[in-house]
């Protein structure tokens, strides 16, 4: 195969390699998914966060260790 036709190949999102002959991605540890592009956590952040490295990053108004605790509205500390 030359290098141009290499170079139309899927890259598994930089955490894989691609199997010409089974068409699948290879995904290095941690990786998962058709395209490599999950990471595996062993953290539940459960449905208002997600894993990223060994940590929960928490969505827009929510806090804690895993993502459970809702914050405040900031005029709730005006009462």
């Amino acid at each position: 195969m030359d290098k141009d036709a290499l170079q139309c190949l899927p890259d598994c999102s930089g955490h894989g390699t691609f199997d010409v002959d089974t068409h699948t991605c290879t995904c290095h540890a941690r990786w998962s998914g058709d395209d490599c592009s999950k990471e595996v956590c062993d953290l539940d952040c459960g449905p208002h966060g997600r894993c990223v490295g060994e940590s929960c990053v928490c969505d827009p108004g929510w806090t804690g260790e895993y993502c459970t605790s809702k914050l405040c509205d900031a005029s709730c500390s005006d009462h």
